[in-house]
């Protein structure tokens, strides 16, 4: 087999292919992981308290990311560990929020910071809510401006224009977009 491997080379490891490792203290403070890794503390701990989130709620992982023999850089795993749906809700917002901060920090961090993911490490699963029915993945979403309408309806009478902050003039001969229903296709029917 040495000799076919010796003849014909041997097989080349795909430089897509990464992997994830535990990142793991070195012993020198001062080296760039060291560096990175308090930088990455540093912007989620900024992000958690600019957006008023209690620090306890979500921690965070770091990665290695490896391939052919060399570090590539840290994927950084975010650990839920208290449940609140508001969180779930503005988790892309947030997300934005923390690489704008990690870009402030470190502008080439583009460089070196290769993903985020999420992970719920909760202590406690009791107060998470059970699966929806089916219907409610296939039903329409539901329109935020109809339901501000239907909302300034009940407070202003029939019309609900008169308290409706989005209404404009054009509106004027138009039924409040309430009474609108969005159609749904066949195929999602």
């Amino acid at each position: 087999m040495r000799l076919l491997s010796w003849f014909f080379g041997s097989p080349r490891p795909n430089p897509a292919y990464t992997q994830l490792h535990p990142l793991q203290s070195q012993t020198a403070t001062d080296s760039p992981a060291s560096n990175r890794r308090e930088l990455l503390r540093a912007a989620l701990r900024d992000t958690l308290v600019k957006h008023g989130i209690p620090l306890a709620w979500v921690s965070v992982e770091m990665l290695t990311a490896t391939g052919r023999g060399r570090e590539l850089g840290i994927h950084l795993r975010l650990l839920v560990k208290h449940w609140d749906p508001r969180l779930l809700a503005h988790g892309v917002a947030f997300e934005k929020s923390f690489l704008k901060q990690v870009a402030i920090i470190d502008p080439m961090a583009v460089n070196w910071l290769n993903g985020i993911s999420w992970q719920f490490a909760l202590a406690d699963e009791s107060a998470c809510p059970a699966m929806p029915d089916v219907g409610t993945w296939t039903a329409p979403p539901v329109n935020a401006k109809a339901r501000l309408d239907q909302m300034f309806a009940n407070e202003s009478g029939p019309s609900g224009r008169a308290g409706n902050p989005l209404a404009s003039a054009d509106d004027a001969g138009r039924p409040p977009h309430s009474a609108f229903r969005p159609t749904v296709p066949a195929q999602l029917r």
